[in-house]
């Protein structure tokens, strides 16, 4: 089936502001102006004279469709009833407002059989809703087709489409059990297969003598600009601070006037060494006060040895002092002092 493209909208009853009658030539809306109108119908003209044989329309709000058609100079209230009235919606929709979009297509099968076998070229859409009057109802879509008259391009020569978009046509080989693999194998024993180079062997062709020599001249060129020859301040520098005389090459991390990355070195190595003079001196002034504690203790335990011994010597008077006392002590015994 071809669709029939709708060419222009010939007249109507009337048309919402919001949803005009002309919607219709972009599959867009159109509603009556007015609520509870008795009848709303539009008239279209087709883009040539065809035979419709099927017929899609999308509801609303309408409770019955009904499809006329006539040709151009056609009175349009003597136009030959095609589809007849259809229903849309029922009365408990129409007044709950439910099912208001509703879609119904329409074959062959469902037109007058006499009219279908024609050619028309006028196209009158009748639409009612007798259950309420509280809706603006009119038309969502219509689409119509008939019999395609192009003709059909062979299944060889059409080209495959996914939607919007057209796919490339695939060769047609015939596919049997190791066929693959033994293209595979006549492909690599021909000899245009053995003759034709690698793809790294194109890539080394590519590679010129002039562009090699010239490489290697821009290598040479950046290694010269990289060599820097030390300046009688930077020597002075260098003397001040005991740097060998190596190269001082400025350094891609540091700006104009800031020291550089190998000065920066030298200078941390020197106070390495610096640091490491001063730990051996301490631990040298270390040693020596341990030997003088150690002689000070030996001299503190001979004193009172010393001492002990001289202690040791004295115990004779101090027992004939005590032994005096402690007779004294007896001979007081029993006395008592009033």
């Amino acid at each position: 089936m071809a669709p029939l493209k709708i060419n222009k909208v010939v007249s109507f009853s009337s048309e919402d502001p919001l949803f005009p009658a002309s919607n219709i030539l972009t599959k867009g809306k159109w509603k009556c102006k007015d609520e509870g109108e008795k009848q709303a119908w539009v008239l279209l003209q087709l883009e040539e004279t065809s035979t419709i044989t099927n017929i899609d329309m999308g509801n609303a709000g309408a409770a019955f469709i009904e499809v006329q058609v006539g040709r151009l100079g056609t009175d349009p209230d003597q136009m030959k009833v095609l589809l007849v009235a259809s229903s849309f919606m029922s009365v408990n929709e129409a007044r709950v407002g439910e099912n208001m979009g509703r879609v119904r297509m329409f074959g062959v099968d469902k037109l007058a059989k006499d009219l279908a076998k024609e050619k028309w070229d006028l196209v009158k859409v009748v639409l009612t809703q007798p259950f309420t009057k509280t809706l603006r109802y009119g038309l969502s879509f219509i689409a119509l087709s008939g019999p395609s008259t192009q003709i059909l391009a062979s299944p060889a020569t059409q080209q495959p489409s996914l939607g919007a978009f057209k796919l490339k046509a695939e060769p047609k080989q015939d596919i049997a059990v190791g066929s693959y693999f033994a293209r595979k194998k006549a492909d690599a024993a021909s000899p245009a297969a053995s003759d034709k180079p690698s793809v790294a062997a194109s890539l080394r062709a590519e590679a010129t003598v002039t562009g090699l020599v010239q490489h290697k001249a821009k290598k040479e060129e950046n290694k010269r600009k990289r060599e820097v020859e030390l300046t009688p301040a930077m020597m002075e520098e260098a003397k001040k601070r005991k740097v060998g005389p190596r190269l001082v090459l400025p350094s891609r991390n540091s700006l104009p006037g800031e020291t550089s990355d190998r000065e920066d070195e030298d200078v941390k190595d020197n106070i390495f060494k610096e640091t490491k003079k001063k730990n051996v001196i301490v631990k040298v002034n270390s040693d020596d006060d341990k030997n003088r504690m150690a002689l000070n203790i030996k001299k503190n335990e001979e004193e009172s040895k010393k001492r002990k011994d001289s202690n040791e010597k004295k115990p004779a008077a101090a027992n004939i002092i005590q032994t005096k006392f402690a007779a004294f002590s007896d001979l007081l015994k029993g006395v008592v002092f009033t």
